[in-house]
């Protein structure tokens, strides 16, 4: 019988070639099926073929990441492709080579690789897991942009924007980065890899199947987000996979090449939704938990091989609980503190139990958690069980592809594996609340770049959340996403004034806009051109209030002076332009160096800035513009009138109740005086750049990270535990 499990094609690529749909994502022509719209990913190109010889200039000269290169590659990586890399980079300009000797993706590496690449222009890594982690996070910390030539289907962080790094306690986390902007493979130097890297690889995919099991249990149970796209689009691909599970492990290009497919359309999923939940649920917190604690217990297995070995684990628990008509019962959380000492140390345990803390199911939240498993489970089965492929057809495929599938043939202790099955619950893969990654970068570093730590949205406190009364945020890649306002976001802002959040936007844009949001948006009002007024629309009396920081008669000769700066401006700095929006500002010029012109150089923008200043302005650089204006106020001066005006709140007693949301550093202010503040994704190219940064950052760029903003304190409201 055919069934869509076992159907495929013949034994060849996909027709359209090896980036079939993913070229539609990545050119945002696909059209998501859940949403109807076309989502946009953070990457220039992807590009996987049988072989790249003699095209690898021209796939990173269309990049336009430079006039001069930096490979990066491992002496493993060299010989393989490195080597080659360099050589046909040599005939677009000068090349550097950095070859680390054995290295791991931790903090200590970090410094070091920080050193080597600085003043580096053109980054190109040419490795797998730790050379793609280690160059995506050293040049996401200044906002550089890199390539990557992977070497070997062994992880699917290829295309991901986090890095898992080794912090210096010895946790292994999941920071906040950016993603490459291009990803380049050339199959048959993959498929000569080790086989026990594309293995690793494989057992990754298998992950689908429980990790789909956890996240709709989930959203069944707590209502947490749930999104089927990711799956959509790496079905087929997955079933072919399976087909040639036995390719894997005999270096089959073929085979190799579905590999790569759904490894790289997991990560793309994971960048329109900004979650990583298809991919990624119980079974990598059993090998985050290994890679932690293990110490010389550790055999020195990959990420993925201790994976594939966990989620036949979680088969098996999903199994016993699946082949029972009687729904499961689940009890409350107890957690042992001192037995959390004794495994991990007193430091990490303090951090671990503050983190987990938010949820811990009391008596309380378990009775009501199993009287909704009684009532749903009979059809909650159901569906859990169509999502299953059976632990023995996991086990087999795994043997097949040359993974591990036992601890002992991991090579780790069974008692401590059983260890990390149970206690793995006791640990969060994002940032430990008092554990600074770029802090313990930075102080090997420079020690003029200290900054408090950016935490993920998903560390913010529950009950900080739940108290969460007004929230401003910035709309320029904040609450937009490449110039577009998503239906996500605008979305999220009517739920969030339907749950009597008073929201407001707090933006650089003009005059003539804001009239439009205060009127037509769900919002309390509107912070306009960083400050320089407020706009608030009363729908019962239909009318508008404008305040001005200024008066009238000072902004009109403002203006006449911001024409010599204007021109000035545009003499000295060649490609810069005057704002397409320019014409419907009210007290301040914006100059364009990214939105509707080729993108400035940031010496140029440094630039910019500096003119202003010269002439006696204030001067904000936004993700588009470098705005200038003559006045003490900013954006903070204006958002403290306007909550004591319109929203009678003081913001100095009660920041505590509010969350600020932006992107860039024209939102320093905010960032610094909200103790809550949150940074959409895009933020981090601003780092060392950002006179101070947000409490919490997020996992997506633009309007998708502003939804995680606005789950995070909806799910706190509803009483639910997000996701």
């Amino acid at each position: 019988m055919e069934t869509a499990r076992n159907r495929g094609s013949a034994d060849s690529e996909p027709v359209g070639g090896w980036t079939a749909l993913i070229d539609d994502i990545v050119a945002g022509r696909w059209v998501n099926p859940e949403t109807g719209e076309k989502p946009s990913v953070p990457y220039d190109a992807i590009v996987i073929a049988d072989s790249l010889e003699g095209r690898e200039a021209e796939l990173v000269a269309n990049l336009k990441l430079g006039e001069t290169f930096t490979v990066v590659a491992d002496h493993a990586t060299w010989d393989a492709m490195g080597a080659r890399v360099a050589r046909a980079l040599s005939g677009l300009g000068t090349v550097k080579t950095v070859i680390l000797d054995h290295p791991h993706a931790d903090m200590a590496n970090v410094a070091d690789l920080t050193e080597k690449l600085r003043g580096a222009e053109g980054l190109v890594a040419v490795g797998s897991g730790t050379i793609n982690d280690l160059v995506k996070y050293v040049s996401g910390l200044d906002g550089r942009r890199y390539c990557v030539f992977g070497t070997a289907a062994s992880m699917n962080g290829y295309t991901s924007t986090t890095a898992s790094i080794t912090l210096e306690s010895g946790l292994k986390v999941s920071l906040p980065s950016q993603a490459p902007s291009g990803f380049f493979v050339d199959l048959a130097v993959s498929a000569a890899a080790p086989a026990y890297l594309s293995a690793a690889g494989f057992a990754d995919c298998l992950v689908r199947s429980v990790a789909q099991v956890d996240w709709w249990m989930s959203h069944r149970l707590f209502g947490s987000i749930y999104v089927t796209s990711p799956y959509i689009i790496q079905e087929r691909d997955e079933i072919e996979l399976n087909r040639r599970a036995e390719g894997i492990g005999r270096g089959d290009v073929t085979a190799n090449g579905y590999l790569y497919r759904v490894l790289t359309l997991c990560g793309l999923g994971v960048s329109f939704t900004g979650m990583s939940n298809h991919g990624s649920m119980g079974e990598h917190q059993i090998s985050h938990y290994i890679d932690c604690f293990a110490g010389k217990r550790h055999p020195g297995t990959l990420h993925g091989q201790q994976v594939g070995v966990a989620t036949l684990t979680m088969a098996r628990i999903q199994k016993h609980f699946l082949s029972s008509e009687t729904p499961p019962r689940i009890g409350p959380t107890r957690i042992d503190a001192a037995d959390m000492a004794r495994r991990m140390g007193a430091e990490i345990a303090g951090q671990c139990l503050q983190d987990i803390r938010p949820k811990i199911f009391d008596d309380k939240a378990v009775g009501e958690i199993n009287e909704r498993l009684a009532d749903l489970w009979p059809q909650l089965r159901q569906e859990l069980q169509a999502f299953v492929i059976p632990v023995e057809e996991m086990t087999r495929l795994l043997k097949a592809a040359g993974g591990p599938s036992t601890a002992q043939e991991l090579g780790v202790p069974v008692d401590f594996y059983r260890e990390a099955v149970v206690h793995c619950r006791e640990m969060r893969t994002g940032i430990p609340s008092s554990t600074s990654p770029r802090t313990a970068a930075c102080s090997r570093i420079s020690q003029a770049r200290r900054f408090e730590p950016m935490r993920p949205i998903a560390d913010m406190p529950m009950e900080t959340a739940r108290n969460v009364t007004t929230l401003f945020a910035d709309i320029d890649d904040t609450l937009t996403t490449e110039g577009r306002l998503p239906s996500c976001a605008y979305a999220a802002l009517e739920r969030l004034s339907e749950a009597g959040i008073a929201v407001a936007p707090i933006t650089g844009r003009p005059a003539g806009w804001c009239d439009m949001i205060a009127r037509m948006w769900p919002v309390a009002g509107v912070v306009g051109e960083n400050g320089a007024f407020y706009f608030s629309y009363n729908n019962d009396s239909r009318r508008m209030r404008r305040v001005f920081a200024i008066t009238d008669d000072q902004r009109s000769l403002d203006r006449q002076k911001l024409l010599s700066v204007r021109a000035r401006i545009l003499a000295e700095v060649p490609g810069a332009a005057i704002s397409a929006d320019q014409p419907y500002r009210e007290a301040d010029l914006a100059i364009d160096f990214c939105e509707d012109v080729a993108p400035l150089t940031t010496s140029q923008v440094d630039r910019i800035k500096q003119i202003f200043e010269e002439e006696g302005a204030v001067a904000k650089v936004s993700s588009i513009h470098v705005n200038g204006w003559f006045g003490s106020y900013d954006k903070l001066t204006m958002t403290r009138r306007f909550a004591s005006d319109v929203l009678g709140l003081d913001i100095d007693c009660g920041k505590d109740r509010v969350v600020f949301v932006g992107d860039s550093p024209n939102d320093a202010p905010m960032f610094g005086f909200f103790p809550h503040a949150c940074g959409v994704a895009n933020v981090l190219q601003f780092r060392g750049r950002i006179e101070a940064e947000p409490a919490f950052v997020t996992l997506s760029r633009g309007g998708q990270g502003f939804v995680e903003v606005a789950d995070r304190i909806l799910a706190a409201r509803n009483g639910r535990v997000a996701a």
